[in-house]
């Protein structure tokens, strides 16, 4: 699989890789402070509400977004979005549960 796409007319590489490295430090150290949100939501619901799961698909395509604009693979942003959220067996069981229909 490629992660990183040639196009003419592309970004320099140098673009492509300080991109890349900013984004990463911005999921670890911004985005992955915010997310243990979700789990208190759900813990407090005991489900997540429409809008935490409406929240949480957002900012899984808004990462994708960010990752394919910066020349790599959208996927690589939607993973990494996957890889950063809270472990909590329960929450990952009922966000399995939550989106099986739609994938």
């Amino acid at each position: 699989m490629v992660l990183i796409r040639a196009e003419s007319g592309s970004t320099p590489a140098w673009v492509t890789v300080g991109g890349a490295l900013a984004y990463v430090l911005a999921m670890f150290f911004g985005v992955k402070r915010f997310l243990p949100w979700f789990e208190r939501s759900f813990q407090k619901h005991g489900q997540l509400t429409e809008n935490a799961t409406a929240l949480m698909t957002l900012l899984m395509l808004a990462s994708a977004l960010a990752t394919e604009s910066l020349g790599i693979h959208l996927l690589f942003g939607s993973f990494l979005m996957g890889a950063i959220m809270p472990k909590n067996p329960e929450f990952i069981r009922h966000v399995l549960q939550k989106f099986e229909s739609v994938t």
